[in-house]
């Protein structure tokens, strides 16, 4: 752990490596594969799913429901409405996993779509970009605007709402099934 980056700060940083790597996942899958090879779709709607529910539910929901809110309440987006605008990213996110979960069949002779390949392009992108701005934008901010023990308390809140999310949509298999997957194409 860092030592001059706070309890909260931490967990964002943290999240945000465990989604890169995931990520890396989705591209070897879909950018690396031999062109000979047979593209497991299983993989990839296990990848798409993830990614919608602890990339966009969990991690995102636990910022814009938790964390921004907080950091609004303390003047904090008046500094050039950069909350506004991770916000705005978030949803960009939203929109590029439904995109990819409508464009992915389940037959597994069909061919991906040019609208799921360049889908898959343009998350991977998006998300690489949102977290490289929200490690250098967002966790300092946390850090300036939040004490350590508003952090502790805002950390404890970040692990009810995911358990929340998990539970409640029966997803607490997401993550042991990613993790196989990131064993699997390492």
């Amino acid at each position: 752990m860092e030592s001059d980056m706070g309890k909260a700060a931490e967990h964002i940083r943290m999240e945000h490596e465990y989604i890169s790597r995931r990520l890396d996942i989705l591209q070897h899958i879909f950018m690396k594969s031999e062109p000979t090879v047979i593209i497991n779709k299983k993989d990839l709607a296990e990848c798409i799913r993830f990614h919608s529910i602890f990339t966009g539910m969990c991690h995102n929901g636990k910022e814009e429901v938790l964390l921004f809110r907080n950091l609004e309440g303390k003047g904090v987006d008046i500094i050039n409405g950069e909350i506004g605008k991770l916000a705005a990213d978030h949803r960009i996110c939203s929109k590029l996993i439904m995109t990819l979960q409508d464009s992915l069949t389940d037959n597994p002779y069909e061919l991906l779509s040019p609208e799921f390949i360049t889908g898959v392009v343009g998350y991977i992108n998006h998300i690489e970009s949102h977290i490289n701005k929200e490690n250098t934008i967002l966790l300092p901010i946390i850090d300036h605007f939040l004490s350590n023990a508003e952090q502790e308390l805002m950390c404890e809140l970040f692990d009810k709402y995911e358990n929340h999310i998990m539970d409640k949509f029966d997803n607490k298999d997401i993550l042991a099934n990613i993790d196989y997957l990131m064993r699997k194409y390492a």
